[in-house]
């Protein structure tokens, strides 16, 4: 008689068959740089494919893991005791949420924008501290698309540091609650993270200082510190009108901004579709 295999040990090969990914994952990305310094297209768009396969490997691992977490699958131990899935935890300060609404509000153009959030880990515990602009392929009032070689070059660095993206903070037209709905696109994206089994946060940032934090289907708790900050809802935040005049310090965390649009991103938003 054929024993169904526990739920720990299908967990335990797919974080196997997850990590194999994810080292081959680095080495694709050791050679994209190299290709990207030798500034050789034709090899940075083949890498670019395989890390694609890299990550589709990691997305059916996350659909295995839904599979085996559905109702009336055979389970002996406690999901609780599954170390690495728990929902995470995100902390950010008041300050920071004040900083990412300067730099994604253009009161010039009125055009959208978009960066990256990364921060610290611990187990399930993850930092959003530190903004990353990435340069824009496409920006109007309804629309922004992110460069894909300047998004790969934040990849490599953010590797290099040994850190990952936690967040993808972006703005949409207009003011107020509904305003800050997500799109099916911003849907879209982050379904395909969160699938990778890579958990990344998304919140969308309106004028008057509404801040929605979302994701696709993970779970997730978001932390706010400080003051200057009121918490509308779960995951629904609205900035202190004060707050919104302040400047954000010119400090080198602001690096690798929008100066640099060499090339084409992965990542693109669009405006909420209905409010």
């Amino acid at each position: 008689m054929i024993k169904t295999p526990d739920k720990y040990d299908i967990y335990k090969r797919l974080r196997e068959r997850e990590d194999n990914a994810h080292a081959i994952g680095r080495s694709v990305i050791k050679s994209m740089q190299q290709a990207f310094l030798q500034r050789d297209r034709t090899a940075l768009t083949r890498h670019w494919t395989r890390l694609l396969e890299v990550f589709d490997i990691v997305e059916t691992v996350g659909d295995a893991v839904e599979v085996i977490d559905a109702p009336g699958y055979r389970t002996g131990i406690a999901d609780a005791t599954i170390a690495g899935y728990s929902s995470p935890t995100y902390l950010v300060s008041s300050w920071f949420l004040a900083d990412c609404h300067h730099h994604l509000i253009d009161t010039s153009t009125g055009h959208e924008r978009l960066h990256f959030v990364t921060g610290i880990r611990t187990e399930n515990i993850r930092t959003l501290d530190r903004m990353v602009p990435v340069a824009l392929e496409t920006s109007s009032a309804i629309h922004a698309a992110a460069d894909q070689l300047a998004a790969t070059r934040i990849l490599i660095e953010m590797d290099g540091w040994g850190h990952s993206v936690h967040g993808l903070f972006h703005s949409h037209p207009g003011a107020g609650l509904k305003a800050t709905h997500p799109s099916s696109t911003d849907y879209s994206t982050h379904e395909r993270y969160e699938k990778g089994g890579y958990p990344l946060v998304g919140a969308i940032f309106v004028k008057d200082g509404h801040v929605r934090f979302f994701s696709k289907d993970s779970d997730f708790t978001i932390n706010v510190y400080g003051q200057g900050v009121e918490q509308l809802d779960e995951k629904i935040f609205k900035i202190a009108g004060s707050n919104l005049l302040f400047p954000i310090p010119q400090t080198d965390s602001l690096r690798g901004s929008e100066r640099d649009r060499s090339a084409r991103a992965p990542v693109r938003i669009q405006p909420s579709e209905s409010i």
